[in-house]
């Protein structure tokens, strides 16, 4: 049955009721799209600046001409469409930008207006940009959405969507508590700018604030040789609006954009949380996503957060955004990088993703936009994807309750037990290597894997790459255990310098002596402060603030304590498998050494006695 059939259908209590019901990512109650093809159009929308946003706008091709369709809003930063060259203009003179023409095709076969915005000081638009999710680009958004409910075609309702940047504009738009906005759907969003991406655990992400600088600056001058030779034989520039036959409007915009702030420079001169940006005047958490929670709350705008457990730390961006907001109404987690793009689980050999994002995401658009009673609310809020297992489950609360946490001692014989009397007391040296990083396999390069490594997202190596790490290691587990949840860390240690900076993996190794890597965490010495405040987002270790007047010095061979999370995770332990967990000083493919070179130790000592346990809590169920 489809939505045309669906419409006609009585209205029980304003919700339109389908014979069948769906399920997670399919649509039982579609046979097939009601519209083939759509209509491309674009134009200038003026702000209350007088600055003008270009808009791309596509309707389903040969619709009533009485139909009211909703919209589905994307608000970009990276270009909604290019101008090609010749000769590749004779084949398409349109090339769309990160949401594919595919994607504009899927939601407009099923009866949506879709429209793509180049925020201000970007692409077409017009504008200088002074910071990224900027309170005016933000307030945008208001008057885009008046614009779209004021056209002939509107059912005055609008969803937004989109990934990374986009997802996280999407959420932004909610800050205007805008009442025609009534579904939003962040795709590898950013909750959290400073512990999710910028500085996990408070160390810099430097690898990806370059490549986010570069691709940013390059499609600001529009020299497109960092983004690829592809792209750069084949593009010309954003593409003008339809009625700027000469492109002379796109010249002048383009002009603004060479005054476009470079805020990223400036994150190298940031340390804290609470940090002055030294040209913006502001701190990093006014530009992020969990700063205006409240504000996002209040609009009651029902948001289905969609992310990966291999999209760098941004697993906790969809879990932690779901937790802190009451009107966060389903979460998804599969085993996929950024976008999602591919199926990163180490039990599959495949990388191509099977699951329809995009039918998973009508599901939710249908109801709340169309109000068709899918069945989708009907079902358990949180969905995650168990690894070694290789299926979903279905849960009301985060972590699941089968979730129990255990805790592993380190011991000096290299060891991780559960008992303490089976630990052997001491201290063990591990000498730093600088050069130690965790390849273009690791998960931090979902990030940037397009234009750094150009390749999948994989740990294949992970046996052979961390053979010198610091190793402590289990006795092989006597039954199936699946870590599902947030593991912490909390380590024993003293360094030969004035901080510290400290990497964790879990692993599992098999009979054969073949590591599996599982998931990871880093944390600075600096900020280990213990904070009895309400933390603004929930946490499964101690809360740390990253604030500066929270900072801490380091004294040189004195031991401290490191108590972190991990980045949450579901993955199958088998029977017979050992849990290993493996320490490194640096991980130099993506995470920046401090910068001052005092601060950076030649060496660890890590401490297994009574006095100072290092050990790790692992969130264990048997299945």
């Amino acid at each position: 049955m489809n939505v045309k059939s669906a419409e006609k259908k009585p209205v029980r209590n304003g919700i339109l009721k389908q014979k069948k019901v769906s399920t997670l990512g399919q649509y039982s109650g579609y046979t097939s799209a009601d519209y083939k093809g759509f209509t491309y159009h674009s134009e200038y929308l003026l702000m209350r600046d007088g600055i003008k946003l270009a808009a791309d706008i596509c309707l389903p091709k040969k619709i009533e001409s009485d139909k009211k369709i909703p919209a589905i809003l994307y608000l970009t930063r990276y270009v909604r469409s290019f101008e090609t060259k010749f000769p590749f203009n004779l084949l398409a003179k349109t090339l769309f930008g990160q949401i594919t023409k595919k994607e504009i095709e899927f939601f407009t076969s099923y009866g949506y207006a879709v429209v793509i915005i180049d925020v201000r000081g970007t692409g077409a638009s017009y504008g200088t940009r002074h910071m990224e999710f900027s309170p005016e680009e933000v307030e945008d958004g208001r008057e885009i959405v008046d614009w779209i409910i004021s056209q002939p075609w509107s059912n005055r309702k609008v969803g937004s969507t989109g990934i990374s940047y986009l997802g996280t504009t999407a959420e932004m738009l909610l800050v205007n508590q805008h009442p025609n906005v009534k579904a939003c759907i962040p795709r590898s969003s950013i909750f959290d700018l400073y512990n999710d991406i910028a500085f996990p655990g408070g160390v810099r992400h430097g690898k990806f604030i370059e490549v986010w600088r570069d691709t940013t600056l390059s499609l600001d001058k529009n020299n497109l040789k960092y983004i690829g030779v592809v792209a750069n034989a084949v593009i010309k520039n954003p593409k003008p609006v339809k009625a700027d036959k000469k492109g002379d409007q796109y010249k002048t915009a383009h002009a603004q954009h060479q005054s476009n702030f470079d805020i990223f420079s400036g994150m190298y001169k940031i340390t804290f949380r609470n940090d002055i940006h030294p040209d913006l005047g502001r701190s990093i958490d006014e530009f992020s996503v969990h700063h205006y929670k409240h504000k996002i709350e209040q609009s009651r705008t029902p948001i289905y957060r969609i992310g990966g457990w291999y999209d760098g730390a941004l697993a906790n961006s969809a879990i932690k955004g779901f937790m802190s907001t009451k009107n966060s109404v389903k979460l998804l987690i599969g085993p996929w990088d950024h976008g999602p793009a591919q199926h990163i689980s180490p039990f599959v050999y495949s990388n191509k993703k099977t699951f329809s994002v995009w039918t998973e995401m009508l599901r939710f658009f249908d109801f709340h936009l169309k109000e068709i009673d899918n069945g989708i609310m009907d079902e358990p809020p949180i969905s995650y994807y168990a690894m070694g297992k290789e299926q979903w489950r279905h849960v009301y609360d985060w972590m699941p309750h089968e979730s129990k946490y255990k805790s592993f001692l380190c011991s000096s014989d290299h060891k991780l037990t559960e008992k303490a009397k089976d630990k052997t007391e001491g201290c063990l040296h591990y000498v730093i290597d600088r050069h130690f990083g965790t390849g273009g396999g690791a998960r931090w390069n979902s990030l940037t894997v397009k234009y750094r490594y150009n390749r999948r997202i994989a740990y294949n190596d992970w046996t052979k790459r961390t053979k010198n790490l610091l190793q402590f290691t289990s006795e092989p587990l006597t039954r199936n255990m699946e870590l599902t949840g947030h593991a912490s860390a909390e380590i024993y240690l003293s360094s030969d310098a004035r901080d510290v900076q400290l990497f964790v993996y879990i692993s599992s190794v098999d009979r054969y002596g073949r590591v599996t890597h599982i998931t990871e965490g880093q944390f600075r010495g600096l900020h280990r402060k213990e904070s009895t405040e309400k933390p603004p987002v929930p946490y499964f270790a101690p809360y740390h603030t990253f604030h500066k007047e929270d900072a801490m010095e380091w004294i040189p061979n004195k031991v401290e304590k490191l108590h972190f999370e991990l980045i949450p995770t579901s993955h199958l332990i088998r029977k017979g498998e050992r849990i290993r967990i493996s320490i490194a000083g640096a991980d130099a493919d993506h995470f920046d050494a401090i910068d001052d070179v005092t601060c950076n130790p030649s060496s660890l000592q890590i401490f297994c006695t009574n006095e100072f346990p290092s050990q790790v809590h692992l969130p264990l169920m048997v299945v």
